[in-house]
């Protein structure tokens, strides 16, 4: 029976895939600006970041069916066009239908109040950025990137789905593959969520070297506070220090 059932399974995969790479072909002699998204490995994704991303997708729907339906396309490369402007996401998915779906997601930026909560919440997990510019994700930090409160992930409130099916659900299975494809990215790149949420990982970084310097300058053996400039900082972890929002 399970047999069975894994055949079936990748028997439709396999269907679904060659449609699409057909369709595709066919699309991009009209249009051969688009640059469609494959992901690389068998899983949505394979660090926390991702798989908190895709966690978190399940609070935008009561019925996970879209979502489902939404990992099978993108599974099978659905995903014909995949673009990234500042938070605003579109992408063109093939389906069942000629003509090819087009979605548009848009992500709010952080407000100035939720931001400048989060970056004191923060000020005690230097060591633990360190890790995150490596795009490895120090595991005590878990519940805390992923709470409401002092998490970065946007809430259904903060985003907005559009997408050029008939399907009346407000998350549609050609959003989902969006948002997985979203996911993979993010997966690869935990700096991007950031700057989607239009705020740089970097600020955290600075002013949580600014809230540690004695311990800082213990480790780096500078004698002196006064002498302590953001170059020195700079040389210290190898990043730029940053100032402001990076909008």
């Amino acid at each position: 029976m399970l047999t069975t059932t894994w055949h079936s399974r990748y028997n439709l995969n396999s269907r679904l895939k060659t449609k699409f790479r057909r369709k595709l072909i066919a699309l991009q002699k009209t249009n051969p600006c688009i640059t469609p998204f494959t992901n690389k490995t068998k899983d949505l994704a394979s660090n926390w970041w991702g798989k908190a991303w895709n966690a978190n997708l399940k609070k935008y729907t009561v019925n996970n069916i879209h979502l489902e339906k939404g990992k099978l396309l993108f599974r099978c490369e659905a995903l014909a066009d995949f673009k990234i402007d500042s938070n605003t996401i579109k992408a063109i998915v093939l389906g069942s239908k000629i003509k090819p779906y087009e979605i548009k997601i848009t992500i709010k930026p952080v407000s100035e109040a939720k931001w400048a909560s989060i970056q004191g919440f923060y000020e005690g997990y230097l060591e633990c950025f360190e890790k995150i510019l490596d795009n490895h994700f120090p595991g005590e930090m878990s519940d805390i990137f992923s709470n409401k409160a002092t998490g970065i992930f946007p809430s259904q409130s903060e985003m907005s789905f559009t997408c050029s099916c008939s399907e009346r659900a407000n998350l549609c299975k050609h959003t989902a593959v969006a948002l997985y494809a979203l996911g993979a990215k993010i997966d690869n790149d935990p700096k991007l969520l950031f700057k989607l949420r239009g705020v740089d990982i970097l600020d955290l970084i600075s002013k949580s070297i600014h809230s540690n310097r004695k311990s800082i300058l213990k480790k780096a053996k500078i004698k002196s506070l006064k002498i302590l400039k953001n170059t020195d900082l700079s040389d210290i972890f190898n990043i730029e220090i940053q100032t402001g929002r990076n909008l």
